[in-house]
């Protein structure tokens, strides 16, 4: 029997794999989920023409892969009181935009070295130089030090 506890849980990856799986389903497709298995297989039998044996066993592959440690995490959260279960969706927001933002700095930072690299070639070898050598000075001093 398909875990609803562990496939509610882990809904945003599970919700990826299924569309990695059948690429026709969008989101607003999987958004009638609402924690109902049966509603789920049915939408996904109707926009993929897939049997309903094969969806099922995908999403219990699915369930059964998410492992023990993740249902009792799920099964924490649900029981915890509201304001904990609050806090916790605040912590995720808060990952998630930090984590948006980081990867926003590393994309500037990778388009600046790429200009420095095609704009001024003698510049960046001499900075990569310059580092290898300040690396190579700490390592060296750290390993005498031991």
């Amino acid at each position: 029997m398909i875990n609803r506890q562990i496939l509610e849980g882990n809904w945003n990856q599970f919700k990826g794999q299924i569309q990695k799986k059948w690429s026709q389903l969008t989101d607003s497709d999987l958004g009638e989920f609402h924690g109902n298995v049966d509603e789920l297989v049915g939408v996904v039998q109707r926009k993929t023409g897939e049997g309903r044996d094969a969806v099922e066993s995908f999403l219990q592959e699915m369930t059964d892969g998410a492992g023990t440690f993740a249902g009792q995490a799920a099964q924490y959260v649900s029981q915890a009181p509201q304001c904990a279960r609050e806090g916790v969706h605040q912590a995720t927001e808060t990952l998630r935009g930090s984590a948006h933002r980081a990867t926003e700095r590393f994309s500037e930072l990778t388009e600046g070295t790429e200009c420095l690299v095609r704009d001024r070639p003698g510049l960046a070898l001499a900075i990569s130089f310059g580092v290898g050598v300040l690396v190579g000075t700490l390592l060296t001093l750290k390993s005498r030090s031991r």
